[in-house]
């Protein structure tokens, strides 16, 4: 995904013809990860966010630098 909100009406046209639909870079933060269960209610969400550092230490502009550990 480029985004969640951007591709959504995507995801939504694909639910019912799927099992099981991974996501990657959804750019959702931690707040908004409940979004994912909202998608079909048939489905269980697990999410995780690689901003949650960009948006303790900032108001969040665009997409975040999100450095990963070495």
């Amino acid at each position: 995904m480029f985004g969640f909100n951007q591709d959504y009406p995507l995801l939504r046209s694909i639910r019912d013809s799927a099992d099981i639909i991974m996501l990657q870079e959804h750019w959702l933060p931690p707040f908004h990860l409940h979004a994912l269960d909202n998608v079909n209610s048939d489905f269980t969400a697990f999410a995780s966010s690689a901003m949650s550092q960009a948006v303790k230490s900032n108001i969040l502009k665009g997409r975040p630098l999100v450095v990963l550990p070495s």
